[in-house]
Parts: structure tokens; C-alpha cells; sequence
């Protein structure tokens, strides 16, 4: 295939600053840190006209919580909310260039 097909994966770990590695949740403490997948891969066609598909895959081990106060749960608690651990991102391009 030649340079027609292109695979590109780049993983990479984030961490917190200033080396607070532990987030308590729930009494528990734990471990803090981000992790990011891009990939992207892309056809040429030929050497005018090529496709691109990227997507990348965010995960955050401790993702961000809030108490709402007004909302109350079986116990009379505020009841706590969360983000998920897992978002995605996904794009496609189409490139045509005119010489």
C-alpha cells in the first residue's frame, strides 16, 4: 500500500501538579491521573485528495464532583453527582488540494 494508509496512535498520561497524586472520593483515596488515546487514521487517495479520521478516547481516573445541597437522597443526604470516566471525540476530514 505504500504511503496510501496511515495509523497513528499516541497515548499519553497526565498527572496532577504539584505532585498531589490522590483524590479522596468517597472516603477512599484515589489515584489521580488522565489518560488520553488519539488515534487517526488516513487514506490518500492520491496525492490531491486524501480522508482523515481521528478519534480520540479522554479518561480521567477521579473525574470532577459536585454535593447539591438542595437535592436530598433516601437518608436526607445531599445527593452527589459525577462526571464520567470516558469521553470520545471523533472527527472526519476530507482534503482536496488544487495546484
Amino acid at each position: 500500500v505504500g504511503n496510501a494508509l496511515s495509523v497513528k496512535i499516541r497515548p499519553y498520561l497526565k498527572f496532577p501538579m504539584p505532585w498531589n497524586w490522590t483524590k479522596n472520593i468517597g472516603g477512599e483515596d484515589v489515584f489521580d491521573f488522565r489518560m488520553d488515546f488519539p488515534t487517526t487514521i488516513e487514506i490518500r487517495v492520491n496525492e490531491d485528495f486524501s480522508v482523515r479520521l481521528n478519534h480520540t478516547i479522554f479518561y480521567d481516573n477521579t473525574p470532577s464532583s459536585a454535593l447539591i445541597d438542595d437535592l436530598l437522597d433516601q437518608n436526607g443526604e445531599p445527593v452527589s453527582i459525577s462526571l464520567n470516566k470516558i469521553h470520545q471525540f471523533t472527527t472526519f476530514q476530507a482534503s482536496f488540494q488544487i495546484n
